[in-house]
């Protein structure tokens, strides 16, 4: 099979790449850590004219009718750059859920806002002791005469403070149901702060939030196999960014060891340091490996509620999880040693991906758990029997 990126996913990677170099260097990426409150209008706007935000969506909606594949040249260009918008949670969960809803307010109003950036989205769904999404929730929505009520707590809601929609997840009596949330609605208490990695997530307190009809996401009496499936396809970009940041950490380390002299000579020149260089490499080269599978997975298996197809689906996602976390760690750590103790400060961008490529390994559960579900997938019979 021909692994290699098409002219189109090329050109639209290249275009991203030279606003990014322009616009999103690394010291005005500080500027912006330094203040993470402040919404950075502009470059959502360049994103929405790029047609980023529509990258996913199918054609019938308005959408440039990419698959995650389209999505990977995309994300390892964010990855490299350390992007601090949410454009995951954005894209790969709320523009992705509300695009499969039954109900036309939805598809006819939103997401052509979601698309223009003009309204922007994320998905609250982790709840307190939460580590992994989990289908038994504490948050509750009850029909009420208006349309809904829902209460609870979600935690760990990245896209903030540029969303100013969430996709919420609540306990029917039927299962799990999606309800469309503005930020400002009556009984919303938003605690934000900034995360390791220089980002920023929140912690949402629902009470007593009423909601009209139109705010249930329509997919079904269950919608949590479409959750499960967004939370897949977000897990391949995240996966797709990570590979960016490695790239990036590795050519700064391969350049680094280049110019550092000791001794009267270049440190680079060491035969144990060119072999932990070609352990780095080997580490970015198989994780694109298995990201290529887990976005190959996705898109075959994208419409699919089979019991098998999910499967299948789940299993190739776990497996570049486990990969990618594990190469993240040892690029991450080898590289940041190899830069001396000046790579832990912060006016190297070395230490920004050791950063980010930490916070990564606990997104979208931690490596345990993506064992844990690949063990049970792949000898599930085995324990059954």
């Amino acid at each position: 099979m021909n692994f290699e990126y098409t002219s189109e996913q090329q050109l639209i990677a290249e275009s991203v790449r030279k606003f990014l170099e322009k616009n999103y260097d690394f010291e005005l990426r500080q500027k912006r850590v330094q203040k993470p409150m402040d919404i950075d209008r502009h470059t959502w706007t360049q994103f929405a004219d790029m047609g980023l935000l529509g990258l996913g969506v199918a054609p019938l909606f308005g959408g440039l009718g990419g698959g995650a594949n389209d999505w990977m040249p995309v994300m390892e260009v964010m990855g490299e750059s350390l992007v601090l918008e949410a454009l995951i949670d954005h894209v790969g969960f709320a523009t992705r859920l509300l695009a499969r809803s039954a109900l036309a307010y939805h598809r006819n109003e939103l997401l052509p806002r979601l698309m223009d950036g003009s309204l922007v989205a994320t998905f609250a769904y982790l709840e307190p002791e939460q580590r992994i999404a989990s289908h038994q929730l504490e948050t509750t929505a009850v029909a009420h005469d208006l349309g809904w009520k829902l209460n609870g707590k979600k935690t760990g809601v990245m896209g903030l403070p540029q969303a100013t929609a969430f996709l919420i997840a609540a306990q029917l009596n039927s299962g799990v149901g999606l309800f469309w949330v503005d930020a400002s609605s009556a009984g919303i208490h938003i605690d934000m702060y900034q995360t390791y990695d220089g980002r920023v997530a929140a912690d949402v307190s629902l009470k007593d939030v009423v909601l009209d009809h139109r705010a249930y996401v329509n997919l079904g009496e269950d919608c949590w196999p479409w959750i499960e499936e967004a939370i897949d396809y977000s897990s391949a970009l995240l996966c797709a960014d990570a590979l960016g940041a490695m790239k990036c950490a590795n050519d700064l380390t391969v350049q680094y060891v280049k110019e550092r002299k000791q001794f009267g000579v270049t440190i680079g020149s060491f035969q144990a340091l060119q072999h932990r260089m070609v352990d780095l490499l080997m580490a970015y080269e198989q994780s694109k490996s298995m990201t290529i599978l887990a976005v190959c997975s996705i898109d075959e298996y994208a419409n699919s509620l089979q019991q098998a197809d999910m499967d299948k689906r789940k299993t190739s996602i776990s497996a570049a999880m486990v990969c990618l976390i594990n190469a993240s760690r040892l690029i991450s750590q080898e590289c940041v040693q190899l830069h001396g103790a000046m790579g832990m400060s912060d006016e190297m961008k070395i230490s920004h991906i050791f950063r980010r490529l930490t916070a990564f390994s606990q997104m979208h559960g931690d490596i345990d758990e993506h064992l844990d579900r690949y063990t049970q997938l792949m000898y599930r019979d085995s324990f059954t029997s």
